[in-house]
């Protein structure tokens, strides 16, 4: 016996398996993005708490401004992100990053 194969279905399931082939490599690649986004600011932390800590080992005390620290190496890409910082005396200072771009709005809080 003779099958006769239904091109219109076989149309479908090809279609709809483009369509989740497209879908699960956009998903992956948000994740991907989202990744190495947070490892960015993750960065950006660290990079501002080595010369927080440097800045206290040389004069003493942390700076009453975060710009400071630029004195330090650290450069801050004020286009891209707020950097909220609040000095508490001998106690290493309060540091926020916030993410500009619209897409990827988070924050975090060292």
């Amino acid at each position: 016996m003779k099958r006769d194969w239904d091109f219109n279905v076989i149309s479908k399931v090809f279609v709809s398996l483009i369509i989740f082939t497209v879908v699960v490599i956009v998903a992956f690649s948000l994740d991907k993005l989202e990744k190495r986004n947070k490892n960015n600011e993750a960065e950006i932390y660290q990079m501002i708490n080595r010369a927080l800590v440097q800045c206290y080992a040389l004069e003493g005390a942390y700076p009453d401004d975060i710009f400071y620290l630029e004195k330090y190496g650290v450069n801050f890409d004020t286009d891209k992100y707020l950097y909220f910082y609040e000095p508490m005396g001998d106690f290493i200072p309060s540091v926020q990053i916030i993410d500009l771009d619209i897409e990827n709005v988070g924050s975090g809080e060292y």
